[in-house]
């Protein structure tokens, strides 16, 4: 059976919970949505998945960065 998917992505973005933002960012620009607006969007709209996910580099086979140091701590 084919599988119709419906999805939004925002890459490199952080998160404001003050001004319930999403805000990516680019070397170019910056570019900010309205989390109320995302959700909105979504209303009603069965079976969705909510993923949050932070990437950072595996560090070289000789140990120069810190793993660690490349994830936010919270």
């Amino acid at each position: 059976m084919a599988d119709l998917i419906k999805e939004e992505v925002y890459r490199n973005a952080i998160i404001d919970s003050d001004d319930m933002t999403i805000t990516e960012l680019s070397p170019d620009n910056e570019k900010t949505y309205s989390i109320l607006d995302i959700i909105k969007r979504w209303k009603d709209v069965p079976n969705i998945e909510v993923v949050i996910r932070q990437h950072a580099q595996l560090p070289p086979l000789d140990g120069r960065n810190d793993f660690e140091s490349n994830l936010r701590k919270t």
